[in-house]
């Protein structure tokens, strides 16, 4: 298993999340906000996954399946909560938009709001993003750690 490369494919990840939502900020047009973000973040979002996914395979050996199927719960999850603040950060006065022709708009000084909320997302993810591959780093350096030592103990025993 080489460490520094899967570590890397998920910094990778982190950074193409990250560089999603903090591009999107800058974006006035859908096409160019649906490459920078809908395109870059499934890319990163796929990358970040890699790792922890090998890890529950690596190190469970029961009931892997729903072990697996919680980890990427998680994914889900923390949309629900990013939205949750983010909604609550550009409209903290819950102002229900108003329907135009079957489409729900909202007011301007609320939309206004969005880059900075794609910025603030940037370093969400970047924090959670890195403090998810230093838990992994240190997973990693803890079994290593522990492999050697079993390694002792059998050259002992002989």
């Amino acid at each position: 298993e080489n460490k520094f490369g899967s570590l890397f494919v998920m910094l990778f990840g982190v950074v193409a999340v990250a560089l999603s939502a903090f591009l999107s900020s800058f974006t006035t047009r859908f096409v160019s906000f649906a490459i920078f973000f809908l395109t870059l973040s499934s890319i990163g979002a796929g990358l970040l996954f890699v790792l922890p996914l090998q890890r529950i395979t690596h190190v469970y050996h029961t009931h892997v399946s729903f072990k697996i199927g919680l980890a990427l719960s998680g994914m889900g999850i923390g949309t629900l909560i990013y939205l949750a603040v983010g909604l609550n950060i550009i409209n903290p006065n819950h102002v229900s938009p108003r329907t135009e022709n079957d489409i729900e708009i909202f007011p301007t000084a609320i939309t206004q709001q969005l880059p900075k909320l794609f910025r603030l997302f940037t370093l969400m993810w970047i924090a959670t993003g890195l403090y998810g591959v230093y838990l992994i780093k240190v997973d990693m350096d803890v079994e290593d750690r522990l492999l050697e030592e079993n390694i002792h103990i059998e050259r002992k025993l002989r």
